[in-house]
């Protein structure tokens, strides 16, 4: 599940109703499985109004795991009373697996695959191969808030390179974790926007410079959408400074 926006429509289980609405506005049949791209709570915390409604949860064995030993603490503090959770429950994947699972009923296939830890250490793809739909989660967005590189299991250098290798998938539309649906070119700008921090942090601490110059320096308003939010972009390049200063990954 996935809100709209970063703040005010965001509103984590509420939506699931909405979606749910949405469905069932256009279809009676049943809903039989639910994808969990990532365990993030925007994305998870309306699980319980799916298997409510008779669906199962699905989701890669890593997002089950970070769902079960990081979500109870964040849906036990959630304190933000215009995005009440009240009513809800904190409901986890039933249906999980390692590197990809497959739902066909003879005239519709759905793809899904594990990726490496990139967004998160749990992220999964959905492609539609008959329609060419990939549905990345937050892999790739489409909004201005840029993305949120600063989860634990993060890893930018992974990210950008799934993205490289979705872009050579036969692809006609993407479905991003967040905002409308987009081209492959979308794909190809959220790829060089990432790939632009990554290079600058790690050239910038080969330099010696400060965390704090790098989130100020670093020029990301080249790309589209993902560059106008200054704060998000300083967000993104301190998680980048942090993951390679850390002893993560090694810097060349």
């Amino acid at each position: 599940m996935c809100g709209k926006s970063r703040n005010k429509d965001r509103k984590l289980a509420g939506a699931a109703r909405k979606i749910l609405a949405n469905i069932r506005s256009s279809t009676s049949k049943p809903i039989r499985y639910v994808l969990n791209t990532h365990w993030h709570n925007d994305h998870t915390y309306g699980n319980c109004v799916f298997v409510d409604a008779g669906a199962t949860i699905v989701s890669s064995t890593e997002c089950a795991q970070e769902l079960a030993s990081k979500g109870p603490a964040g849906w036990n503090s959630w304190n933000e009373t215009a995005h009440s959770l009240e009513g809800f429950r904190l409901e986890q994947p039933a249906l999980t697996f390692t590197d990809r699972i497959t739902f066909d009923d003879g005239a519709e296939r759905v793809e899904i695959t594990r990726v490496d830890p990139s967004h998160s250490k749990g992220d999964a793809i959905a492609y539609l191969p008959k329609h060419k739909i990939l549905i990345t989660g937050d892999l790739c967005v489409n909004w201005a808030f840029g993305n949120n590189i600063g989860d634990q299991g993060a890893n930018p250098e992974n990210w950008i390179r799934v993205l490289d290798g979705l872009l050579k998938w036969d692809v006609k539309l993407v479905v991003p974790g967040h905002g409308g649906p987009v081209d492959l070119e979308k794909l190809r700008v959220q790829r060089d926007y990432l790939r632009e921090i990554v290079n600058g942090v790690q050239s910038g601490i080969r330099d010696g410079k400060t965390v704090d110059s790098l989130a100020r320096d670093i020029n990301l308003t080249q790309y589209g959408s993902f560059g106008v939010n200054a704060a998000a972009n300083a967000a993104s390049i301190r998680a980048v400074y942090r993951h390679f200063t850390a002893g993560n990954t090694r810097t060349p």
